[in-house]
């Protein structure tokens, strides 16, 4: 809980970085409420390396009140982190805070953090494989970091395959495709949703989605894709388990993106050098 707060960035922490491991793809899910009133929450992680602090988007803002609120999102856990907290934040109300049930989840091999649940909902916490996590939970000091083009992006990242996934590596041709591209927008970063639809005959092995922003945006972190960009131009490529894409099929990515301006949505897509319809 963080009571007493003055201002809408001040919330409550959960200390997690002794429970990843760099290049995986993590699922971060918490329970949140205010103690009164309505208002919007903001789930991120607040890393620091050495002095510098970020905050980087977990959950995408959710309409909370005085019941419990479920929130969720992808995380992928990049090396170089002296600290890392999960991090509850609101938008537009400055009402005590509960932040709780805190689960961090891996295709890989486990590694999550609980918090003990109980009719009142106390935000201890207890850590699998009896690795322990201090409980603390005060409001931040200050917050003059905000997700933002100011995460540096990765050249090459690459998600861990399920084992219930089929692997598929061979490069394919152009075929007929369909992009549907949504955001989730909180001003200055974004969280974008492309989803591609192979809307040909002929089944797609291997491919790379390329587009070009239209203002200033950059890819931070994505999951479900290898990203690369350079300026305005983007490079999707298929992660080692979705590159097969059946007719009629669809492939899902994500990514973590920052901007200055207006987050204007690209007027055009490629799937392997050929022109996808919008949907």
């Amino acid at each position: 809980m963080s009571s007493g707060r003055t201002a809408t960035w001040q919330g409550p922490t959960r200390p997690v970085l002794d429970l990843l491991s760099p290049g995986k793809l993590y699922t971060v899910t918490a329970w949140v409420r205010t103690a009164s009133g309505t208002g919007t929450a903001r789930l991120s992680m607040q890393r620091q390396n050495d002095t510098t602090t970020r905050y980087e988007n977990v959950s995408a803002d959710t309409a909370i009140s005085t019941t419990w609120t479920r929130l969720t999102g992808d995380y992928l856990f990049l090396a170089g982190a002296t600290a890392l907290s999960v991090y509850l934040e609101t938008t537009d109300t400055t009402g005590d805070l509960y932040l709780d049930d805190v689960t961090i989840s891996t295709e890989g091999p486990p590694a999550s953090a609980s918090v003990s649940s109980s009719a009142s909902r106390s935000p201890s916490v207890s850590a699998s494989a009896s690795r322990s996590v201090s409980p603390s939970v005060s409001p931040s000091a200050s917050r003059s970091v905000s997700p933002s083009a100011s995460v540096s992006p990765s050249a090459s990242r690459s998600v861990s395959p399920s084992a219930s996934r089929s692997p598929s590596a061979s490069a394919g041709g152009g075929a007929a495709c369909a992009v549907r591209y949504t955001t989730n927008d909180w001003g200055g970063g974004f969280v974008g949703d492309v989803t591609v639809t192979n809307t040909g005959a002929a089944t797609v092995n291997g491919w790379t989605l390329r587009w070009t922003f239209a203002g200033d945006q950059r890819v931070n972190q994505a999951w479900g894709s290898t990203i690369t960009q350079t300026g305005g131009a983007v490079s999707a490529t298929n992660a080692a388990w979705n590159g097969t894409v059946t007719a009629g099929a669809s492939v899902n990515f994500g990514f973590l993106a920052g901007y200055t301006g207006t987050n204007a949505r690209p007027s055009a897509f490629t799937l392997n050098g050929t022109a996808c319809a919008l949907s």
